[in-house]
């Protein structure tokens, strides 16, 4: 396997070139947007698809403005007689949607590996996790991360208790 280290600009190009033959590949997630579902360090599998065939729950490798690129999930969609319109969130963002074109769709990803774990993400049991996870956004988000807010906050405290 043949391992590259790409700024995101050679990165979104290299990508496009790839999915555009028809081909799939990995990379490894960056940054924290998708958690819990995919995480930062997690290996991530994208293969083509026709953008007119994604749907909400659905991961979306995606080109953005300026070659950035993007991993998120459908959360919606919506009509314009302009152009389709796909709403994408992060799992693990409390706030931030944003709209894109179907053009804009490189991609799906299609597993996802941890730490030598693979997680197939077409499974049923995966997608309805998914489906409560976006049907609940943002309790669930909120209650998810609850348990760190709480402790981050107590943690702030300690210092200034004197035990007598």
């Amino acid at each position: 396997m043949h391992k590259l280290n790409l700024d995101h600009t050679h990165f979104a190009g290299l990508s496009e070139e790839v999915l555009g033959r028809g081909n799939s590949f990995t990379f490894k997630a960056k940054g924290s947007s998708m958690q819990p579902f995919i995480r930062h360090g997690d290996q991530l599998t994208v293969e083509p698809v026709v953008p007119s065939a994604v749907e909400a729950g659905d991961i979306v490798f995606c080109k953005l403005s300026h070659n950035r690129i993007i991993v998120h999930r459908i959360v919606g969609r919506q009509k314009s007689p302009d152009a389709d319109y796909l709403l994408l969130r992060g799992d693990g963002l409390h706030q931030g949607t944003q709209y894109i074109t179907n053009e804009q769709v490189l991609g799906r990803i299609v597993q996802v590996v941890r730490e030598d774990t693979i997680i197939n993400i077409d499974t049923n049991t995966y997608r309805l996790r998914v489906f409560f996870w976006v049907k609940t956004y943002p309790l669930s988000s909120f209650f998810y991360f609850l348990p760190g807010r709480v402790l981050r906050k107590c943690a702030q405290f300690l210092p200034s208790l004197r035990l007598r």
